[in-house]
């Protein structure tokens, strides 16, 4: 039962960047009551990046595995520790896109001005302190509580990402001297940390006014982040993954 309500949840969350297949039951791993969720050998869909408005094509984009975890292993160190999300085997490759037709163009500008929405609502729903505490004291205190909650998750938030590989290959510009160039990382980790840089709960919202609009320190540890540019000759290395394997 919770595996379907978690599957659609993440529909609703990923259906617009991940192909429908991939969200099915036998690529989900879940352990509830520990607050342990894995989703596994992701497909991204062709149009995932298209928000974005850029004269680029996804040609592949593979996710090996998508990981939330609750730091403590159980839901109620939710309002307490910190909230893990792990990325693992990512590999992208991307190419040009010179022609645009109508639809094409006006689905991307109604993307952008969805996208400008989305952030304006997230915005104001997060400078809304005080009008939230006006009307009905029950619609008040449980507002009260999301906004709460919600602080406490994107402050704590932990953002681990490791193994990525994002290549761009033009065949095009030069057909005689096709190119690419890319980014390889080994990891990315993301902490919140107190002012020396050590590892910390970050509690804005159960204090002070002073305690609220204090700084937030985050800690970022990249490993072995390397660039390179060179001319395709025989090299795929992306178009070649399989999703299935990850080889």
């Amino acid at each position: 039962m919770f595996e379907g309500w978690i599957l659609s949840l993440l529909n609703k969350v990923l259906g617009e960047y991940v192909k429908e297949h991939c969200l099915a039951r036998d690529r989900l791993k879940a352990d509830v009551y520990n607050g342990h969720i894995c989703l596994e050998r992701l497909e991204l869909r062709e149009s995932a990046f298209d928000f974005l408005n850029l004269p680029l094509t996804l040609l592949k984009g593979y996710i090996g595995q998508v990981e939330v975890k609750i730091a403590g292993g159980s839901w109620s160190n939710i309002m307490s520790k910190p909230i893990e999300l792990w990325l693992d085997n990512i590999h992208i490759l991307l190419g040009p896109k010179f022609e645009w037709d109508e639809e094409e163009r006006e689905e991307r500008e109604q993307q952008m001005k969805q996208a400008i929405l989305k952030r304006a609502e997230l915005f104001a729903r997060h400078h809304s302190g005080e009008s939230s505490r006006e009307g009905d004291d029950v619609n008040s205190e449980g507002a009260s509580f999301l906004d709460r909650l919600l602080t406490k998750l994107v402050d704590n938030l932990e953002f681990h990402v490791r193994n990525v590989h994002i290549r761009y290959e033009d065949h095009v510009s030069n057909i005689q001297r096709p190119f690419a160039f890319g980014l390889t990382m080994s990891s990315l980790h993301v902490k919140s940390t107190n002012e020396h840089y050590q590892d910390t709960y970050v509690n804005r919202v159960d204090g002070n006014d002073t305690q609220a609009q204090r700084a937030i320190f985050k800690l970022f540890t990249l490993k072995q982040l390397s660039l390179y540019s060179n001319l395709i000759e025989n090299d795929n290395p992306i178009g070649t993954i399989d999703v299935d394997t990850g080889e």
